[in-house]
């Protein structure tokens, strides 16, 4: 099944919604697919030190976040079957917030890429390109249960999306949380390169994963173990050479590997050899992390 446009960013989009929560065991055994099975979901537990330790009163520095998202899938007149109609992810995120390079402003990361501007900031809320974030104790980012809705081409099948989260910052500094490499098979003799500043993993339902990354100068990366309605299964998105790798559903020549993953980070190697308009053969490797005491 082809995946529904908006899945790309759905971890940073405004939305409007509340997210569903556990209310009695009897829903449970009832309506197992009213929550999440067999989903590993992530805390911020092992950055709260860390975040004591940091200027509660600046934004900038190095930022993680903790955020649920459920997926609701809907038949429609002449759509295809709904296999499962409820699916669940924890995602966990880091992300920078820095000044403008000459000024006062500030800009946040994006994990499609590059940096946004933060267009206002005041005592209790900021506003960014995914949305306002309120702010709360101790300098927490807070995200409102918010929501977005839309149709599959292919299968017909409605969507909504239902986001809620919090972010804390974890260090003063903004510098990158690690880098990626790559090379074309048809660029010889020369590797690539790029600083990441925002990286995000997500558990899903069964114990797959997928992963994230914003990079410095607008490379972007979207690697999913599992394919699922709605969501976006692959995405290599390559600035410096304007070379894009994007898959709907997971291609046999794919393939991607996370190790070293702890609550600091990971480090993962890919491989794209084949996909709908690009036949161009990329490698890469990279890591990403943030610094706990």
């Amino acid at each position: 099944m082809k995946p529904l446009k908006l899945a790309l960013t759905i971890a940073a989009l405004p939305f409007t919604g509340v997210l569903l929560g556990c209310s009695a065991n009897s829903d449970t055994e009832e309506n197992p697919d009213l929550f999440p099975q067999n989903l590993t979901e992530f805390t911020l537990d092992d950055y709260r030190v860390a975040s004591e330790s940091t200027d509660q009163n600046s934004l900038i520095g190095t930022w993680v976040g903790v955020t649920d998202i459920q997926y609701t899938y809907f038949e429609q007149e002449g759509s295809d079957p709904v296999e499962d109609p409820r699916t669940f992810e924890s995602r966990r995120e880091f992300m920078v917030i820095r000044k403008k390079t000459g000024s006062e402003d500030l800009e946040i990361s994006s994990c499609n890429g590059g940096f946004r501007s933060v267009t206002a900031v005041s005592a209790d809320s900021v506003a960014t390109f995914r949305g306002n974030f309120t702010r709360g104790s101790n300098n927490s980012l807070l995200i409102p249960s918010v929501s977005t809705s839309g149709e599959d081409e292919d299968t017909k099948i409605s969507v909504t999306a239902v986001v809620s989260g919090e972010f804390i910052k974890v260090s003063d500094t903004a510098g990158a949380l690690g880098s990626a490499t790559w090379n074309w098979a048809d660029i010889q003799g020369k590797v690539f390169s790029e600083d990441i500043f925002c990286a995000g993993l997500n558990n899903l339902e069964g114990g797959n994963q997928k992963i994230s990354a914003g990079m410095k100068e607008g490379s972007s990366l979207l690697f999913s173990q599992e394919s699922f309605v709605a969501q976006t299964d692959l995405v290599f998105d390559d600035t410096q050479t304007n070379k894009r790798h994007t898959a709907e559903d997971l291609p046999e020549d794919f393939s991607f590997e996370i190790s070293d993953s702890d609550s600091a980070g990971l480090s993962f190697t890919f491989s794209i050899q084949n996909t709908p308009g690009n036949t161009e053969t990329v490698v890469g490797s990279g890591n990403f992390s943030v610094t706990l005491p």
